[in-house]
């Protein structure tokens, strides 16, 4: 009996199916926390021997809120990815294979993020602020999580002290300094930070702008210890 060509075509794809099914790879779960409260959730290559993520990536804040989501391929990010702050709301939308922020909340100044230009300016001169990959929050993480508790504040009420992060972002958008103020009735101490323990990656920044023109600028993060000696950002 001869086959018809829509047959043809229904057994061409059972066997392309079948092609892919068979070169597709299996992954495993990983689920690693990445601070107070926060809980990253992707997959690896079970043949890889140095994690090579791939497939879905969340990161949830509490038990339900999102802080980040997107997708690897083979250890890099892909496609869009989606940011969020503490209470859900999306603050960025970044697509990694065109490299571009396709959108930026708002700034808030009543938040934990400071921005600080070095110019000064009036109404009418266009200042925009530094913008990090990962949004405000999900984006400087890596930098909470690096803080390491001074020796010489141990076993002291971590109530009374306050934490500011300070970077320092070149105008070609690139990390220069790196710096943690903690501060408490009497007790003053800023720690110079190695730029080493932040992955290339994460040091890299939209640089803000004045008048269309790329400028220094200071990022500063508003912390607090809590009682496991760990930033809360």
């Amino acid at each position: 009996m001869r086959t018809t060509p829509v047959k043809k075509i229904y057994l061409a794809c059972i066997l392309l199916l079948c092609i892919s099914t068979g070169f597709a790879q299996q992954t495993v779960e990983v689920k690693n926390k990445l601070g107070d409260n926060v809980t990253e959730k992707y997959s690896i290559l079970k043949d890889s021997t140095n994690e090579v993520r791939d497939g879905l990536y969340q990161c949830i804040y509490g038990k339900n809120i999102a802080f980040a989501s997107g997708h690897y391929t083979r250890g890099k990010k892909t496609g869009l990815w989606h940011f969020f702050n503490k209470k859900g709301r999306l603050m960025q939308n970044y697509n990694y294979d065109i490299q571009k922020v396709l959108y930026e909340a708002p700034t808030d100044s009543a938040k934990n993020v400071v921005y600080v230009v070095d110019k000064e300016f009036t109404e009418k001169d266009t200042v925009t602020k530094p913008i990090i990959v990962g949004g405000s929050y999900y984006g400087y993480l890596p930098y909470v999580r690096n803080f390491y508790l001074p020796q010489d504040i141990k076993g002291t009420y971590m109530g009374q002290f306050s934490v500011v992060i300070e970077l320092l972002v070149s105008p070609g958008g690139r990390l220069a300094d790196y710096k943690v103020h903690v501060t408490a009735p009497g007790y003053d101490k800023v720690a110079k930070m190695s730029l080493k323990n932040i992955s290339e990656g994460d040091k890299i920044f939209i640089p803000a702008y004045y008048n269309g023109e790329a400028i220094s600028s200071t990022v500063l993060l508003k912390c607090r210890i809590n009682n496991s000696g760990k930033l809360v950002f």
